[in-house]
């Protein structure tokens, strides 16, 4: 399984830091400090639970091949400038995972996908990204 991570803060950083640390192909769309950041040091998850420093493929832009999983982990006020961006990431088979808060989010999604493809997703945990690439999960 391919799986793009749009957003590597805490939500996003946290779970495909775990999913990276597990062994999945795991890219991570970011940009500026937090994929400089990541390039050079991985994913630094420090966690109740056994911290962890994860490794995957860091882009700005995603152009291929086609993700099987998208999770979408940005903030929702950023969905204007990231939907059009990952659209070469989404092929005939991707589905759109959304951990986002909002009325709006899946919405916005399924406007821009179609709504087969967007699934709602609900994540209760307790993390920060104390830095760029490091995030701090304590429940």
């Amino acid at each position: 399984m391919n799986i793009c991570v749009v957003g590597a803060g805490a939500v996003g950083g946290y779970f495909g830091g775990r999913l990276a640390a597990s062994g999945v192909p795991v890219t991570f769309v970011c940009r500026g400090v937090t994929r400089a950041a990541i390039e050079r040091d991985g994913v630094k998850i420090e966690s109740v639970d056994g911290g962890i420093v994860a490794r995957g493929k860091c882009v700005e832009r995603p152009d291929s091949p086609p993700a099987d999983l998208i999770l979408w982990a940005v903030k929702t006020y950023h969905n204007p400038e990231a939907i059009p961006l990952i659209r070469p990431a989404v092929g005939s088979g991707t589905f759109i995972l959304s951990l986002q808060n909002g009325v709006d989010a899946m919405d916005e999604l399924a406007a821009a996908f179609g709504a087969d493809r967007v699934v709602g997703g609900f994540a209760s945990i307790a993390a920060e990204a104390v830095r760029p690439g490091v995030i701090r999960h304590t429940a």
